[in-house]
């Protein structure tokens, strides 16, 4: 086993290599941004419920995509983030180049459903039982929707303390998938071992402040939609979603960067800082 991942670091290496490679992530950016946007004012204009399960799929596929790339450009460097674009060659067709995003993509996937299943599990079994004695709701027809998505984001972060050390240590097969390096299931929870909990503070430490902030958002919305009579019409939504999927791009960004730099430390590969690839945390 390396040494123990320095949890501080992690995180201030994240908010630097982001703060670093501003210009880069927003070229990367643009394709995965768009796509969210896209898909959120498409499944915005079906009804909630039956939208939901489509819109989280769809969702998960553009912030993939983008972890992907960030994943990249922290490990490889601003030259070698994007994937060659397909070229000619004389008397032999098209050149494809060889892209390991599908593999990223249903690695995580994977990742993202088992770790849904988990928490889903603990808010049933853990969570909901132990708040379930608790004061009723707030009264007001607008009251339990404004409150319901900060409850729910408090509760899963309960829920995944506990379930989120054991699937935070296949987390290095997505790196592993970015810059095409061979790794299996075992080999992955192997090299990961006696870092789950590290890791796993880490990203909740980084992701914390986001979860918050997007509540926040979210209750905004609620309220002012519930001001309008229920339709905030397009000119409040379109700007809400544009904040909020930046919020979610730019957390991508910051989980992307730890995920990649503890990879990096794992494999004892962290690798000589260069003017793309700021130094990993020591």
């Amino acid at each position: 086993m390396s040494a123990p991942l320095p949890v501080l670091a992690l995180v201030a290496d994240a908010y630097a290599t982001v703060s670093a490679n501003l210009g880069p992530l927003l070229r990367l950016g643009r394709g995965p941004f768009v796509v969210a946007m896209v898909l959120g004012l498409f499944f915005g204009a079906m009804q909630p419920v039956a939208a939901a399960p489509l819109a989280l799929l769809a969702t998960l596929v553009a912030y993939a995509w983008f972890s992907f790339l960030v994943i990249r450009l922290t490990l490889l460097g601003a030259p070698r983030a994007e994937l060659p674009r397909p070229g000619a060659r004389s008397g032999e067709g098209p050149l494809i180049p060889r892209s390991n995003l599908g593999t990223y993509m249903v690695r995580a996937l994977g990742i993202a459903v088992l770790f849904g299943a988990g928490i889903g599990v603990m808010l049933l079994v853990v969570v909901v039982p132990l708040t379930m004695p608790g004061a009723p709701p707030p009264s007001g027809a607008a009251e339990p929707g404004r409150f319901a998505v900060a409850n729910l984001i408090m509760a899963a972060l309960l829920a995944a303390l506990p379930f989120g050390v054991p699937v935070v240590r296949l987390l290095p097969l997505l790196p592993a998938a970015a810059v095409e390096v061979e790794l299996t299931v075992p080999r992955a929870w192997a090299l990961s071992r006696g870092h789950g909990l590290r890791l796993t503070v880490a990203l909740v430490l980084l992701l914390l402040p986001f979860a918050l902030g997007y509540a926040a958002l979210h209750a905004t919305q609620v309220m002012i939609a519930a001001m309008a009579g229920g339709d905030p019409g397009l000119l409040t939504t379109l700007p809400a979603l544009v904040l909020a999927t930046a919020v979610c791009l730019t957390a991508t960004a910051l989980a992307s960067v730890a995920i990649a730099r503890a990879f990096a430390l794992m494999t004892g590969e962290a690798g000589q800082p260069t003017p793309d690839r700021p130094a990993p945390p020591s």
